[in-house]
């Protein structure tokens, strides 16, 4: 049979499960981002956990081997639309869960208006309507990097018939060149304050 790889957990549960704060702020974020589970969520914080302990290892690291670490953290957030180049060490310790939710192919996929809600993004996702760079994908999760955002389309350019009568309705061409004007702005304006808390792919280079 050989020796099969270990499947590690990509995330760690809450210590204190039943903090209700915490519950609520979860339950809201599941909500907002249309996200199957709490699971979900657990390892996009995951993702960026791992960027922030790496960062603090290389505040007490030699000079020479914190800055060539300090440079790869922020060119692989950069490369995904979250930080810009000139990002710092205390930029990248500010991040928080809504920074890479953000970021998921679902997410883009109803701010660029090619579905009318966010559970109806992760639908066509996951049904095979949208292609990135022209190449189907179908995970919901997925971390668009940056130069691939506008390239998010329907595959093969085929619209699902349920948007072809709700794109008829004026609410949704307003939702739409709204969530255009939305994506315009910088990457590295992404509020941090907005508290949570970034799968693998592995999702993060």
């Amino acid at each position: 049979m050989g020796n099969p790889k270990r499947i590690r957990k990509k995330y760690e549960s809450p210590k204190r499960p039943w903090n209700k704060a915490r519950i609520l702020r979860e339950r809201a974020l599941v909500e907002k981002y249309g996200l199957a589970s709490k699971k979900e969520l657990r390892m996009m914080e995951a993702i960026i956990a791992r960027k922030k302990a790496a960062v603090k290892k290389l505040l007490v690291a030699d000079p020479a081997v914190a800055e060539q670490g300090k440079k790869a953290i922020i060119d692989s957030l950069n490369r995904i639309g979250i930080l810009s180049q000139d990002a710092g060490i205390s930029d990248v310790l500010g991040l928080g869960v809504v920074d890479i939710l953000e970021r998921r192919l679902q997410t883009l996929v109803y701010r660029q208006g090619l579905a009318r809600t966010v559970k109806q993004a992760r639908q066509f996702v996951l049904h095979g309507f949208i292609s990135v760079d022209g190449k189907r994908v179908t995970m919901p999760g997925y971390i668009v990097k940056k130069e691939e955002e506008n390239t998010i389309n329907y595959f093969m350019g085929i619209k699902p018939k349920i948007m072809e009568i709700e794109m008829k309705k004026p609410d949704l061409q307003v939702k739409k060149e709204n969530n255009q004007n939305q994506t315009e702005s910088p990457a590295n304006n992404l509020s941090a304050t907005q508290e949570g808390s970034f799968g693998e792919q592995e999702l993060v280079q």
